[in-house]
């Protein structure tokens, strides 16, 4: 029998506030799993990330439930991103203070029993799926450096060491619209390993570099925490925020 185990957490890091946000939870059939990266909040003001995910996640309460398919998530969750991002151009338009605040969102809704995996993201959060020891990145990223990749530009190993891959083309917030990437990719594989991770995590370090981390660590929670170790260490100017999900038999 196929299980899935997933672990994440946040850190701080070296700054001052926490904006990154995180959430694993269970809907119905479903294994909900979301990492936010806030920007623009005051130190001492409410985790901007956090508020990302508490909205979207009470928007897929309200629409999942004992009949809910995985098709009716996808075919919705565009209109949540649009709630949110309402919420949060409504946080700009109250006072010159809020003006800055946005938000970074990627989600996977992952089905308990076909484990059919769903995507879905906007700004520079990233969802990436190892198969077979192949590194893939599964959502689009809204990143000026990122449309440079697509286009040929740039190549993939200067893409995390580019400076605009923080200018974002996309957010909830700031934006006066928000586009989202939703993509069905099918169903996982026994020992097909997902990781969801802020902007924070390859700022210091690369892909491969968190692969080897979590290869070497004895449980997927020690995984997870040596990596945000690593990215302190590395100089921790920014959030950093990292779930791994594991499909395996037991």
């Amino acid at each position: 029998m196929k299980q899935l185990y997933f672990y994440g957490n946040t850190a701080k890091c070296q700054l001052d506030k926490l904006e990154d946000g995180i959430l694993m939870e269970e809907i119905g059939d479903y294994y909900i799993l979301m990492v936010a990266d806030g920007n623009g909040g005051q130190a001492g003001d409410i985790n901007i990330g956090q508020l990302a995910i508490h909205i979207m996640s009470q928007y897929l309460h309200k629409i999942i439930n004992d009949k809910t398919t995985i098709i009716d998530i996808r075919d919705s969750l565009d209109f949540g991103f649009y709630v949110v991002s309402q919420a949060f151009l409504s946080i700009n338009a109250m006072s010159e203070k809020y003006r800055n605040i946005y938000s970074s969102l990627s989600i996977s809704v992952i089905s308990k029993t076909s484990f059919n995996f769903l995507t879905a993201s906007t700004g520079n959060t990233e969802i990436q799926l190892i198969r077979n020891g192949q590194f893939k990145r599964v959502n689009r990223v809204y990143s000026e450096t990122y449309e440079e990749l697509m286009a040929g530009k740039i190549e993939e190993k200067d893409f995390y060491i580019h400076p605009g891959r923080c200018r974002l083309t996309s957010a909830l917030g700031v934006f006066p619209e928000v586009s989202a990437d939703i993509l069905l990719t099918g169903n996982l594989k026994e020992d097909d390993v997902v990781l969801m991770t802020s902007d924070g995590i390859y700022r210091y370090i690369t892909p491969d570099e968190v692969i080897s981390i979590l290869a070497t660590a004895q449980t997927i929670n020690e995984g997870v925490d040596m990596v945000l170790k690593k990215v302190n260490e590395a100089g921790g100017e920014d959030n950093a925020t990292l779930i791994v999900g594991h499909l395996f038999n037991i």
